[in-house]
């Protein structure tokens, strides 16, 4: 005898299919989204530190190293990415400020696909950071070397 598909049942194979759908856009979109295009007007500003976004995605044995420091040493760390803000100007200098007062200064640049940052500073040392995603507010960067303690920086326009 053939089991009669009732309501609940084909209600129940609709919504898996639709949920199997979303799965799959998702997936695409986070495929697709592993990089995200920006331009020099859009970058141009002053940001601030997501602290924790940016500690948020450190990696396991990042947090477990940050976690290891000395008291002091990992207070002074956090406080000086927690509060610091980077201005990128339309010129091309940018300003990084930090919480005890200093100041890093330099040039940057935007390739010209939009989907990397080139910082330099006075000595010529360079930093590559890949735009993870930019919108109007928000900024998420990914450093080349996969040493640093925060390998991704996520700012926000205040």
């Amino acid at each position: 005898m053939k089991t009669p598909h009732t309501h609940s049942n084909i209600h129940m194979n609709f919504w898996a299919r639709v949920s199997l759908g979303c799965l799959l856009i998702i997936m695409l979109f986070a495929a697709t989204a592993a990089n995200a295009q920006a331009t020099t007007a859009q970058l141009a500003g002053t940001w601030q530190v997501d602290y924790t976004l940016t500690k948020g995605s450190m990696s396991p044995d990042g947090l477990h190293y940050l976690n290891g420091l000395p008291a002091a040493e990992k207070a002074a760390l956090e406080t000086s990415y927690a509060n610091r803000t980077i201005t990128f100007a339309s010129n091309g200098n940018f300003t990084i400020l930090l919480p005890n007062g200093g100041s890093v200064n330099g040039t940057w640049s935007l390739s010209s696909d939009g989907y990397d940052i080139t910082a330099t500073l006075p000595n010529g040392q360079q930093q590559v950071y890949l735009v993870a995603y930019a919108t109007g507010n928000t900024l998420g960067l990914q450093l080349s070397a996969s040493d640093l303690i925060y390998p991704e920086l996520h700012l926000t326009k205040p």
